[in-house]
């Protein structure tokens, strides 16, 4: 019965410190922006702008246009809807600029938020590459499928 008893306690603590990575949960770290005006280190050195053709569900594709403001860490999103019969069918969005880093794996990218002014729910970014900037879902995880979520940057006229 001893020996039972031992077997059982032994079996519940060696699977009690196993670890279930089925439910890992990532969470995000804003990065206070008031750290970052000034930093020649700064994950945005220069104000940038993007652009390309989102896909739409109702429409041939929404042109996008993205530029940061550094001073400021705002941002201004212009979307047309290609393919839309309302004249109305061009947005512009402004807000805050947020960025975030993945607490588990901080040397991950980086997450731009953009936390709109009039309160609806955020979009997410990231950068892939110098020139590139791609959409996230609202998990924050890259969006699955053959369409295209990538805008480009473009060079601002000097």
């Amino acid at each position: 019965m001893k020996k039972l008893l031992l077997i059982a306690a032994v079996y519940l603590f060696v699977t009690s410190c196993t670890t279930n990575t089925n439910d890992v949960i990532i969470t995000y770290d804003t990065i206070d922006s008031a750290a970052l005006r000034g930093d020649t280190m700064a994950f945005i050195t220069e104000d940038e702008n993007y652009f390309g053709t989102l896909p739409c569900a109702d429409c041939s594709g929404i042109i996008t246009d993205v530029s940061f403001n550094t001073g400021s860490l705002t941002y201004t999103i212009k979307r047309n809807y290609k393919g839309k019969q309302n004249p109305d069918s061009t947005f512009v969005e402004n807000g805050n600029l947020k960025l975030q880093k993945d607490s588990i794996n901080p040397n991950g990218p980086t997450i731009y938020v953009f936390q709109s002014v009039d309160g609806s729910s955020p979009s997410f970014f990231v950068k892939t590459s110098d020139t590139t900037l791609q959409m996230l879902d609202q998990s924050k995880k890259q969006i699955a499928g053959a369409l295209n979520y990538t805008l480009v940057k473009k060079k601002i006229a000097e």
